[in-house]
């Protein structure tokens, strides 16, 4: 146990920043028209890590477990279009808003956890 957090929350909370980095790295890309494979496979890898780790805490279905769920099936469909349909047709743009729209959902799952009773001293 390190600053009060025992191993299971330091690798979840790494697992969020890389992810929260990553995806801002890779909507930047988006934004310019252009998929940064790098930091694009990195973000999705890290937020659908980050998002399954975080149904692995104690408790019951908390609002961050809610924005978690919402996050995982963004993350889905993301990952339905770009690895299955190549981003052909119209799951282009369904990429392009599930990519963009799950990192400020992540970064509102991590203020939802934050502000748990679990996490205040």
């Amino acid at each position: 146990m390190f600053a009060g957090f025992d191993a299971f929350t330091w690798f979840h909370t790494i697992l969020s920043i890389v992810a929260l980095i990553a995806g801002a790295i890779a909507v930047k890309g988006l934004l310019e028209s252009r998929v940064t494979p790098i930091w694009t496979e990195i973000y999705l890898i890290s937020a659908v890590l980050t998002s399954a780790t975080g149904f692995g805490f104690p408790g019951s279905f908390t609002p961050a477990k809610v924005v978690g769920t919402i996050c995982l099936i963004l993350l889905a469909v993301a990952l339905l279009a770009l690895y299955a349909f190549k981003l052909r047709g119209s799951w282009r743009w369904l990429y392009a808003r599930s990519a963009s729209w799950s990192v400020p959902i992540s970064i509102t799952s991590c203020w939802s956890r934050s502000s748990s009773p679990r996490f205040r001293r």
